[in-house]
Parts: C-alpha cells; sequence; structure tokens
C-alpha cells in the first residue's frame, strides 16, 4: 500500500493491535496517515499512532477532509475492555461531530470506512454532508456504487482483487459522480 501511493487507511480489524506496542508496530510499517476518528486510547484520549483525520490540498478538489472510522472491537460497555488501553467510540455519533468539525473548510468530505456495509448506509443517513463513504470490512463489492441521499459509497470487496475508481467532477455543493471496479 505504501508503493501504491496511498494518502490514507483506515485501521482496519487486521491493523489494530489489543497492545500499545504491537499496535505501533503495525502501523509503523505504512509510509502513509493511518485514521480513525472512533478510536483511543482509555488513559489519555489521544490513539497514536493515528490520527482523526487528514488534510489534503489536491489541484482541482480544493481542500480535502479524510477521516477515518473503524469497527469497534473495545467498548467501554464491554466487560473485556480491561485488555487494551484502547476503546472504540459509535462509529454514528463519530461521524456525525467528524462531518460536524470538518465540513466548513472542507471542500470535499471522504469518510473512510472499516465498519461494514450496513454500517455505512447508517453512516450515510446519519451525516448527509458526508460527499463519499469509501467503505471495507464486509467485502462486499459495489461496482458503480450506492447513493444515499447526497452521499456516494463504494467498496471494492477484498483482499487486493480489485481496485475501486472514483472520478468527481464539479464543486462543493454539486459533485457529479462515477465509479467502476477493475482487477488488480
Amino acid at each position: 500500500m505504501s508503493e501504491a501511493g496511498y494518502d490514507a487507511m483506515a485501521v482496519g480489524n487486521r491493523e489494530f493491535h489489543f497492545s500499545q506496542v504491537g499496535f505501533r508496530a503495525k502501523a509503523r510499517r505504512a509510509r502513509f496517515p493511518l485514521v480513525s476518528a472512533n478510536l483511543r486510547s482509555r488513559v489519555t484520549g489521544v490513539t497514536p499512532p493515528c490520527s482523526p483525520f487528514v488534510w489534503l490540498d489536491t489541484p482541482g478538489m480544493g481542500r480535502v477532509a479524510v477521516f477515518g472510522l473503524t469497527v469497534p472491537m473495545i467498548t467501554e460497555r464491554m466487560t473485556v475492555r480491561h485488555i487494551s488501553p484502547f476503546v472504540f467510540d459509535d462509529p454514528v455519533a463519530t461521524c456525525r461531530a467528524m462531518s460536524a468539525q470538518l465540513r466548513p473548510n472542507a471542500d470535499l468530505l471522504i469518510c473512510l470506512s472499516h465498519c461494514g456495509l450496513a454500517v455505512d448506509r447508517l453512516l450515510a443517513e446519519a451525516a448527509s454532508n458526508v460527499d463519499v463513504i469509501v467503505g471495507g470490512h464486509t467485502h462486499a463489492e459495489l461496482p458503480t456504487g450506492e447513493r444515499i441521499g447526497q452521499t456516494l459509497i463504494v467498496q471494492a470487496g477484498s483482499h487486493a482483487r480489485l481496485y475501486g475508481i472514483v472520478r468527481l467532477e464539479g464543486s462543493r455543493d454539486d459533485w457529479r459522480t462515477s465509479c467502476e471496479l477493475a482487477p488488480l
């Protein structure tokens, strides 16, 4: 993924590790930012080595905000939460908060979700000001994407068999999109 030139990646269940040492060791391999807005340290509230979001300045797109969401593997309500210094907050509530925070300064707002297609649909309904949700976790293939309101949801399957191409034209209030899947 580093060689492919990723700009950012949502932390997924395979990248996450219950210990700080294990998580840092896995994240250190990436030469791009890992993002997860709903993952935090129970002790400090901050979760290195990932950030909640990144800003990308792209020619023709303006200022792009990219935030990540991860499937909740450990929550405050779980009795096993003591096995890790990390917890995951509700992705839908976090999506609402992040989109409200980032949207005013973003020409394009992208959510990288590793929460599954059913949750991605809930995210699109809960935060309609997100332009694109690039999803994963359930290994769904959406060849032409799926639109809920103004939000485009895309997923490209699993195990790097396919990659997704999303084309955007227009501006902040009028994005025209097309997408496709291609074999890798």
